[in-house]
């Protein structure tokens, strides 16, 4: 448009206009109002067909911000924005997102003297089928009526988009009956939108029930039709219903999409139907520019995986190198859970170390299905391992996590790495990074013990009463790392149930032991410190059965020294004197 200017092409405002107009077509919004500007410093004046030239360029780019800019420059220039104005920066509004200032916009027309048309509120509620407003749709299409402003197919269509995004399918077969009373013929993109309201709420019957009446109507379905339908039987789990409706587009001779058949994989996967998912898996091979992609044979691994069938299961991870399409984690993790639900630890295992070989990323599923594995067979040790590398790769815990951690300690009599485990929930995660960067151990390679070296060192004692110590230690020391995790790893009941209950057998047998000991070291101790006198009238409360008191001065030691943990000393008194209560 400068060689143009530089030319003397553009003289008369016809010319600006035609020129911006092919530039908001191109989507050539900054170029656009370069020129606005040249002709607000230039000459000739901009109109308003000019400004709503360049807001429809804003609008194609979904730029709602230098939409509205412009009406307010509009305004400082004396130009009043017309319907047209208004409309172009509501739909810029809708297709940026801005439900809300969409409808503000829409609102500003009657006080500004400018009527909203049904393009206006077609605008507006597009904003809100895409926001997800369906309430706000509905009185939006309320208003129109009040008004007088009839509303056209794309009203409605919009309508029903909106009712569609939060799953009310029956609203959206009334607003798609009550289109015929308005004399308005429902089209391929009405139907599509029902359907698509249907699968959302999981209504395979009533969307099957809208694509015969598709047909019935008149209206050809398309493959987005079919396969909205085939969406909505595969999450309400008919299988029978989306393979019927996947036979149904062979016989119109529309050719399936990889969208139609892998949804039908899946709704076969839900159904418990591996030979037929495997058999659509082999006719989308024969089918021209039907490719299975991941998300296809994840869904038959998954199929076979809930039958039992392992073998089917490993022998579809090659089938997909070979075409090309890369296992991902959910391919892996669905192969592995087929081998342990069947007992096949060790086939879990290779599929676990298949990852790395792909360089897949193993997840915290991918750690728990192996883990799972091993402890169905009672492999203790191994599981153990297993455990030891997932904190090691540094993943989060949940307490799902948590509680397999410490029931596998549980079954292999490893108390201390049970307090490690649970101490290691509360570890910056700083820590897992470091283990990363340093190469955590793999599998059988010690990972457990690398986390051990990060927890307190555990008493020792010499001769024949080391195991005695060992034991009242172990005890104290997983009720304290329990007590000191964050609120949501203790939020699992499952869990501190468990590790009060392992503590509670070690409690009887070594209350007596742990006194004796504690009166032999108060004696050859120097002059007590701020901890020891804490520790001392912790363990007097005990004795009187002031077991609340015992709390209280543990947490004030803890104000005491800025806020550091009290030594386990202080803490093994205060659970002793909630014990004697």
């Amino acid at each position: 448009h400068i060689e143009l200017e530089a030319q003397g092409l553009l003289s008369s405002p016809q010319d600006y206009t035609i020129v911006l107009s092919a530039l908001a077509r191109r989507r050539m919004g900054d170029r656009a109002l370069a020129l606005l500007d040249s002709m607000s410093r230039h000459g000739p004046a901009p109109n308003v067909i000019h400004f709503n030239a360049v807001i429809s360029s804003c609008e194609v780019a979904a730029d709602w911000e230098r939409a509205l800019s412009l009406l307010d420059r509009m305004r400082a220039f004396g130009l009043p924005p017309d319907t047209i104005s208004y409309n172009t920066a509501i739909s810029a509004c809708a297709k940026g997102g801005q439900w809300q200032v969409a409808i503000e916009m829409l609102c500003q027309m009657m006080p500004a003297a400018v009527v909203p048309n049904v393009v206006s509120f077609s605008a507006a509620i597009d904003a809100c089928a895409r926001g997800g407003e369906w309430e706000q749709a509905m009185v939006l299409l309320g208003c129109m009526q009040s008004l007088g402003v009839p509303p056209n197919n794309v009203t409605m269509n919009s309508t029903i988009a909106a009712c569609a995004q939060s799953g009310q399918w029956e609203l959206a077969i009334v607003l798609l009956e009550g289109m015929e009373h308005m004399y308005l013929w429902p089209d391929n993109v009405s139907y599509t939108a029902a359907m698509r309201a249907c699968a959302r709420a999981s209504r395979g019957a009533e969307a099957l029930a809208l694509l015969q009446r598709m047909w019935q109507m008149g209206v050809q379905p398309d493959p987005v039709s079919y396969s909205t339908a085939i969406s909505a039987c595969e999450k309400a789990g008919e299988w029978a219903g989306a393979l019927a409706a996947l036979e149904e587009m062979r016989q119109v001779r529309l050719l399936p999409d990889v969208v139609c058949c892998s949804a039908a994989i899946s709704a076969c996967e839900k159904g418990s139907q591996w030979n037929r998912a495997l058999d659509l898996l082999d006719l989308m091979l024969l089918w021209d520019g039907v490719a299975p992609n991941a998300f296809s044979f994840n869904a038959a691994i998954s199929a076979c995986e809930k039958c039992g069938k392992w073998q089917q299961a490993l022998r579809l991870l090659p089938n997909m190198q070979e075409l090309g399409v890369a296992p991902d984690a959910v391919s892996f993790n669905s192969a592995m859970k087929a081998c342990g639900e069947s007992g096949q630890w060790a086939q879990a295992l290779m599929v676990l170390r298949g990852m790395a070989a792909l360089r897949v990323d193993a997840t915290v599923v991918s750690f728990s299905t192996a883990i799972g594995a091993c402890e169905k067979q009672g492999l203790w040790a191994i599981a153990l391992e297993l455990f030891g590398d997932l904190l090691a790769a540094g993943l989060p815990l949940d307490p799902i996590c948590l509680g397999l951690g410490v029931r596998i300690c549980e079954q292999a009599g490893e108390w201390e790495a049970a307090g490690a485990l649970l101490e290691g929930l509360s570890q910056e995660s700083a820590t897992s990074s470091r283990s990363m960067a340093t190469g955590g151990e793999g599998i059988g390679n010690g990972g457990v013990r690398d986390t051990h070296a990060s927890m307190p060192a555990v008493p020792s004692s010499g001769g024949d009463s080391g195991g005695d110590a060992r034991q009242s230690w172990g005890w104290e020391f997983a009720l304290q790392v329990l007590a000191r995790q964050p609120a949501r790893s203790r939020g699992s009941a499952a869990v501190a149930h468990r590790v009060r209950a392992w503590c509670h057998v070690q409690r009887g047998q070594a209350q007596a032991g742990a006194d004796a000991g504690q009166a032999d070291s108060a004696r050859t101790k120097a002059p007590p410190s701020a901890e020891e006198d804490v520790r001392s009238e912790s363990a007097s409360s005990g004795r009187a059965r002031g077991w609340e008191e015992a709390l209280q001065l543990l947490a004030s030691a803890r104000r005491g020294l800025g806020g550091a943990a009290p030594e386990l000393g202080a803490g093994r008194e205060a659970i002793r004197a909630c014990a004697r209560a």
